[in-house]
């Protein structure tokens, strides 16, 4: 659900999303998604079923035929993956709450999405602070929501370089993701934080996507506590998440998530998309 919507200072449009929940439309399509690979796939395999009762053909073209299918069925795979993901991330609270250093976090979606940002001439460009940026959630979730934000970056910004940084500048952490350019038209900011919406780009540039990537974002920030705001112009698009920071015991021993963590209480590596 968007639940602000306007002009920022910087005269840039911008979108806070709590949550982007299932609707009427959003099922339609999604009925849209699964088709399409359905219908290629039952149309290769019937021909390549009639060709080899016929006998004859040319094994080359049943080869790329069979190539068709399998990408097909990748496709469908993943949309499924995805479905199944925003329906986790809605439905199930976080799995592991607690206090930790989110920098860690940001350097490790940097670094699993650096080969994809190379393919496209792209590099992803890290900045954190010195000391350590505490913040209470879930890496698990902080991490994929980070992935989310920084492969979209890569996918549709213009530029040369993706942004990741923290900072806690004021009360609050926050860790900035952006682009520089061609940005998100006014008219679709709204919309792409909803399942299955995707923005002229997309389809402009002919880039395979399920539309689902920032919704799960939106809804991985809302199990964290945290706010995802999306802010876009034609110089870029910018996400900023401001998370629940950490708060020190008064006394040690106080907290069952001690602050700052030890060396053995760093985040797991980040896991394929």
């Amino acid at each position: 659900m968007v639940v602000g919507q306007g002009s920022g200072g910087d005269g840039r449009s911008r979108v806070v999303a709590l949550d982007a929940p299932f609707d009427q439309a959003a099922l339609s399509k999604l009925g849209h998604e699964l088709r399409g690979p359905l219908t290629g796939i039952i149309g290769l395999s019937g021909l390549i079923s009639r060709k080899m009762t016929q006998g004859g053909g040319d094994p080359a073209q049943w080869a790329r035929q069979l190539e068709m299918i399998r990408g097909s069925a990748a496709e469908l795979l993943t949309t499924a993956e995805r479905v199944s993901d925003l329906a986790r991330f809605g439905a199930r609270p976080p799995g592991g709450s607690g206090a930790f250093d989110c920098r860690p976090v940001v350097t490790e979606v940097a670094a699993a999405l650096r080969e994809a940002a190379a393919e496209r001439g792209k590099r992803i460009v890290t900045g954190v602070p010195a000391e350590p940026v505490g913040v209470t959630g879930d890496p698990d979730d902080l991490r994929r929501l980070l992935v989310e934000l920084a492969d979209n970056a890569v996918k549709y910004g213009d530029g040369t370089e993706v942004h990741l940084d923290a900072r806690r500048d004021g009360a609050a952490p926050e860790i900035d993701v952006r682009d520089d350019g061609p940005g998100i038209a006014p008219d679709e900011l709204g919309r792409v934080l909803r399942p299955f919406e995707r923005g002229a780009a997309a389809y402009e540039r002919d880039e395979a996507g399920t539309g689902l990537g920032l919704c799960i974002a939106a809804r991985l920030a809302t199990r964290s506590g945290a706010r995802l705001a999306v802010h876009s112009s034609p110089a870029g698009t910018h996400a900023t998440v401001t998370l629940v920071a950490a708060q020190a015991p008064e006394q040690p021993g106080q907290s069952e998530h001690p602050w700052p963590p030890s060396s053995s209480s760093t985040t797991a590596p980040p896991t394929g998309r």
